[in-house]
């Protein structure tokens, strides 16, 4: 726009008819002019854009609710019940001191009783077993006779130390086991007749020294026969 001359001469200017800048002066150089106004042709703004990541309402997830404040006399209440679980320390148990004297007084000897058993029963059968295995079957045959006087010994019965069979058989009561004779005889016979023994005598003969030992200890009562289970006439050097 051009300024608008009046009649009288005088001219009129507006603002946007008017430049305005900045001088500053530096040494050594002079005055030297900013233009901190941009140009009118930048004096328009450009339209402000919409917020494209603003949330749709449609996309607002809904919050939970916000719940009530708890109430301090509770906070307080809970406060003190897990400081006092805190302090007191957890006791271990501690079995009760009766219940040590009741197993001292039976379940010790209980076991003392169950291990003086097993030893007894134990070695006997060991014994038995290797007396049938061990050796030559001479060997064995003479362990199926030691076996039956062992037998005879914890029954109660006096058997001589020392003595031909026949000899021991007499110094035996009869009443010990009616059999001892035909045993001994049975014993000799295989030792002493014109073929060697083989296993298989052997092991005939012992299943029948086995069969003889269990009938005569069923043939007892129940303590007598543990009595005899646990003598131990046979394990100590004969009388």
């Amino acid at each position: 726009q051009h300024p608008v001359r009046p009649v009288d001469g005088a001219m009129t200017f507006t603002a946007n008819q008017a430049d305005a800048w900045v001088e500053i002066a530096f040494a050594g150089v002079g005055w030297v002019a900013f233009y901190p106004t941009p140009p009118r042709s930048q004096h328009q703004l450009p339209e402000q854009q919409p917020d494209r990541t603003s949330a749709k309402p449609a996309d607002v997830q809904a919050q939970p609710p916000v719940s009530p404040p708890p109430n301090p006399a509770n906070l307080q209440d809970t406060i003190k019940t897990n400081r006092h679980k805190a302090e007191t320390p957890s006791t271990p148990f501690q079995m009760p001191a009766w219940v040590w004297l009741l197993l001292k007084i039976i379940l010790y000897p209980l076991i003392m009783t169950a291990v003086i058993v097993g030893a007894i029963t134990g070695y006997k059968s060991w014994r038995r077993k290797r007396r049938r295995t061990r050796g030559s079957p001479v060997d064995r045959i003479t362990g199926a006779w030691v076996e039956m006087l062992d037998q005879l010994r914890d029954l109660g019965a006096r058997v001589p130390r020392s003595g031909t069979r026949l000899e021991i058989v007499g110094g035996v009561a009869d009443a010990s086991w009616d059999q001892l004779g035909g045993f001994a005889a049975g014993v000799d016979a295989a030792m002493f007749g014109p073929d060697d023994p083989d296993d298989e005598s052997v092991d005939s003969m012992w299943d029948w020294v086995e069969a003889e030992r269990v009938g005569m200890l069923d043939g007892l009562g129940r303590k007598r026969r543990w009595r005899a289970k646990l003598n131990l006439a046979s394990v100590w050097p004969w009388r």
